[in-house]
């Protein structure tokens, strides 16, 4: 199962680029996939993040539980 799970981290593919890169002396288009991947993953998580986030702040806000400081 960690295999599986490892497969929806960034981390995967960053270190797998970077490892063909220094040590086969990969070139542009072997990365490619890696560097697809990596930019879907961060056009899908940014914005997923900055979504949630915000219901996040608002929840915290509405209850109380976000403290101000400053």
């Amino acid at each position: 199962w960690m295999q599986w799970a490892a497969q929806l981290s960034p981390a995967t593919y960053t270190l797998h680029g970077i490892r063909a890169a220094l040590v086969d002396g990969a070139g542009f288009t072997v990365l490619s996939r890696d560097l697809l991947v990596l930019g879907v993953m961060g056009v899908v998580a940014v914005p997923l993040g900055i979504w949630l986030f915000g219901i996040a702040e608002n929840y915290c806000k509405h209850t109380g539980r976000l403290k101000r400081s400053g």
